[in-house]
C-alpha cells in the first residue's frame, strides 16, 4: 500500500461564479516559492464556467469539491473537514497576495510556534491595515484582541491568517452558518479561546479585493449579528471581562457596534 504523505499546508478557496478570477487565483497560487501544500477549492454551486475552469487543472495539489450552493461558511467548513495540512489558510476566489505570501506565512508560524499568524493586508477600496510592528503578543492577550478590534480590524477576516489545523478539528471550530454578517470574526473569537499568542508580520502581504455586500442596508439582520458578534467576544473574555481594562473595551465595542446599526437604519430612512 502506499503511503500518502500528508502536506505542510492546506489552501481552502470558496468559488461561486468565479469564472473570471479563479485561474488567477491559482496561477498564483501554484507560482508560489513554497510548494508543499494542497488546494482545497469548493465549487459552491456555480452556475458559470468555474467548474470547467478547475476540472482544467491536472496539478494534483489541486483538490476540488463541488457542493450545492450554500455560501462561503459551508464551503469553508467543508474544506476544513477534507484538510490534511498541519497548517490551514484561506483565500478568496478573487482576491490576491505578494509572491512570498504563503511562505512567509508558513515559515514564520513554524519558526515563531504561536497558535496564529497575522499579516497586513492592503486592496482595491479599502484602506491598508498593518500591524503596529513585527513581533509575539503573549501577554494580555484578551485585552489586545478588543484593542484590535477597536484600532484597526486586522482580527476581523480569515484571509490574512494561518490556523493550526489541529485546533480547528480538535476544537470543532467552524463558520457559523446562519450568520451573514460578522461570522468571520465570530470565526476568529472562537479560535482565539484556544491559543496563546498571536505573531504579527507587519508587511501588507494580502491584498483584499472590496465586495460591496449590501447588508448594510438588512438593519434588523445586522442587529442580531452583531449581537451574535458580541456573544462570540464574551465567550472568548469568559471571565476576563470582569477585568476593568477588558470591560470598558468591552463596551466600547459593544456601543460602537450598536450606533453602527443605527447610521445605517438612518441612511435606509433616507434612501
Amino acid at each position: 500500500m502506499k503511503t500518502v504523505i500528508a502536506p505542510t499546508l492546506s489552501i481552502i478557496i470558496p468559488a461561486y461564479n468565479a469564472s473570471k478570477t479563479i485561474s488567477r487565483v491559482i496561477e498564483h497560487i501554484i507560482s508560489q516559492s513554497f510548494e508543499d501544500f494542497e488546494l482545497i477549492i469548493i465549487n459552491d454551486g456555480s452556475k458559470d464556467d468555474t467548474l470547467d475552469i478547475l476540472s482544467s487543472y491536472r496539478d494534483s495539489r489541486v483538490i476540488i469539491i463541488t457542493q450545492e450552493n450554500s455560501g462561503a461558511s459551508t464551503a469553508r467548513n467543508r474544506g476544513i473537514e477534507n484538510a490534511r495540512g498541519k497548517y490551514i489558510m484561506f483565500i478568496d476566489a478573487d482576491d490576491d497576495f505578494e509572491p512570498d505570501f504563503i511562505l512567509k506565512m508558513v515559515t514564520t508560524i513554524e519558526k515563531q510556534k504561536s497558535e496564529l499568524v497575522v499579516c497586513g493586508h492592503s486592496g482595491d477600496g479599502v484602506r491598508s491595515i498593518l500591524p503596529d510592528k513585527n513581533g509575539l503578543i503573549d501577554k494580555n492577550l484578551p485585552k489586545h484582541v478588543c484593542s484590535s478590534v477597536l484600532k484597526n480590524g486586522l482580527l476581523y477576516a480569515p484571509w490574512n491568517k494561518i490556523y493550526l489545523s489541529e485546533i480547528l478539528k480538535e476544537k470543532n471550530i467552524r463558520f457559523k452558518k446562519n450568520v451573514g454578517f460578522g461570522e468571520d470574526l465570530i470565526f476568529n473569537f472562537n479560535y482565539l479561546k484556544y491559543t496563546k499568542s498571536i505573531y504579527y508580520i507587519k508587511e501588507p502581504l494580502y491584498k483584499y479585493i472590496y465586495r460591496p455586500s449590501g447588508l448594510s442596508a438588512k438593519t434588523a439582520s445586522n442587529m442580531n449579528y452583531r449581537y451574535e458578534m458580541l456573544a462570540a467576544l464574551r465567550d472568548y473574555l469568559g471571565e476576563g471581562i470582569k477585568k476593568p481594562d477588558i470591560a470598558i473595551k468591552y463596551q466600547l465595542i459593544r456601543a460602537r457596534w450598536i450606533i453602527s446599526v443605527q447610521k445605517a437604519k438612518l441612511k435606509q430612512g433616507k434612501s
